[in-house]
């Protein structure tokens, strides 16, 4: 969706914002590292997003992700997203495991 927003200061120009929707975006699936903001900061696949375990519940819903779009979790070994996973199952999002990060590394295609 585009948005085209007019300045107050200058009249004139006009700028164009990009505004995405995660419940518009046409996506079968989701990355979502589980780890801490450091552990993500050391390393992570390419296209995921950091949440946190202790807070997936609030970051789920800040990001308003559509609950039929699979949530693919990591973590480093499994644990942390299994947590995860199960929180999010009791509300009805589509959740996964797919373990530790490494071990994603080492798969062709997953990321």
């Amino acid at each position: 969706m585009y948005k085209l927003i007019k300045p107050l200061a200058l009249p004139l120009v006009a700028c164009l914002v990009l505004t995405i929707s995660s419940t518009s975006l046409a996506q079968d699936y989701l990355w979502v590292d589980v780890r801490s903001a450091s552990e993500f900061s050391s390393g992570h696949l390419p296209t995921a997003i950091n949440i946190e375990y202790s807070r997936i519940i609030e970051g789920v819903e800040q990001h308003n992700f559509n609950k039929n779009t699979e949530l693919r979790l990591y973590c480093r070994s499994g644990r942390r997203a299994e947590i995860a996973k199960q929180k999010l199952i009791s509300l009805g999002y589509n959740a996964e495991n797919y373990g530790a990060y490494k071990k994603l590394l080492t798969q062709p295609n997953e990321s």
